[in-house]
């Protein structure tokens, strides 16, 4: 991957982190772990990571083709 590729990919991860509270499929897809303590709240989003992975997969075979 290039610098240019690096810096998109962090830029598109930041706004994905920011937006993170309004795309409602975010770790509450069927699969994701969600435990809730006392105190504490935990979501390991796995099936939620696997979905992001392909789709970035896909974008960038797409992107990779010009």
């Amino acid at each position: 991957m290039n610098t240019y590729g690096f810096g998109l990919s962090l830029i598109l991860f930041a706004a994905a982190w920011l937006m993170r509270d309004k795309l409602p499929f975010v770790g509450h897809l069927p699969g994701d772990i969600h435990m809730e303590l006392e105190n504490c709240k935990l979501t390991i989003p796995i099936v939620t990571c696997f979905v992001v992975s392909v789709l970035a997969a896909i974008l960038s075979h797409v992107i990779g083709r010009k």
